[in-house]
């Protein structure tokens, strides 16, 4: 995405600088368009220019991120519970306290536990 030379309503095309597709925010893509006028834009708003194909959807990308964090905890809930026998000194009680924290993000990212 950063790198494409694209087409945004009212201000004419630019290239798009930074795009944050994991934001909260509506707009996801800086442009920049010259004459020192840098824009954000809602990246599905705006028309590639550079025959380069479509722009990168917001959505796959975010489920990409997920999917990659969910992998991510899945393998550090394994490497706990293979080495729940070693000791955590002064904080054993902590074992559980982490592994139902790493439940907890695993299903709130739509992961099964």
């Amino acid at each position: 995405m950063i790198g494409r030379k694209v087409q945004a309503h009212w201000y004419g095309p630019g290239t798009v600088i930074r795009w944050e597709p994991l934001s909260e925010g509506m707009t996801d893509a800086l442009v920049d368009h010259g004459r020192d006028q840098l824009v954000w834009h809602a990246s599905h708003g705006l028309i590639p220019i550079d025959d380069l194909g479509p722009l990168p959807d917001r959505v796959e990308a975010r489920a990409t991120a997920r999917a990659d964090a969910v992998r991510s905890l899945r393998v550090i809930r394994e490497n706990l519970i293979a080495t729940f026998d070693k000791p955590w000194p002064g904080a054993e009680h902590g074992k559980a306290i982490v592994g139902k924290a790493i439940d907890g993000a695993i299903a709130s990212l739509g992961g099964e536990q």
